[in-house]
């Protein structure tokens, strides 16, 4: 088998990130689809509804994330910016994930002009 690329998606429906090598784990490729953005019921958000999501860049550090999009500063996302849970769903599939701050929520929500929680799918997070 030849691999041509490798690329996670840290953020379900952000940018991509390239990679040389991958860490594969019980869950899948390291640091993929482990975050994404939910509506207000809980229901995860995609390209489809919100197609500037594409526009969404999203950059790994040692503590979290940082987000970047057009015309707006840098957000850095910290890992000790989720203190709460919400039951959330994917697909078919309900699971408890940490939520971001409201700060966090409150750019994301502004720059895509709906209400939108970012959510981590953490070790506490279970889904099949």
């Amino acid at each position: 088998m030849h691999v041509d690329s490798l690329h996670i998606y840290p953020i379900k429906s952000a940018q991509g990130i390239d990679l040389n090598i991958v860490d594969v784990r019980p869950r899948g490729l390291a640091d993929d689809r482990r975050y994404m953005l939910v509506d207000d019921k809980g229901m995860f958000i995609t390209q489809r509804q919100i197609p500037v999501l594409a526009q969404l860049r999203v950059i790994l550090s040692d503590d979290g994330l940082v987000l970047q999009w057009p015309h707006r500063e840098a957000l850095p996302v910290k890992h000790m910016s989720f203190s709460s849970r919400a039951n959330v769903t994917v697909w078919r599939s309900e699971l408890k994930a940490a939520t971001a701050n409201s700060t966090i929520n409150a750019e994301l929500s502004r720059w895509l002009g709906t209400s939108v929680t970012l959510v981590h799918m953490d070790g506490d997070s279970h889904r099949i």
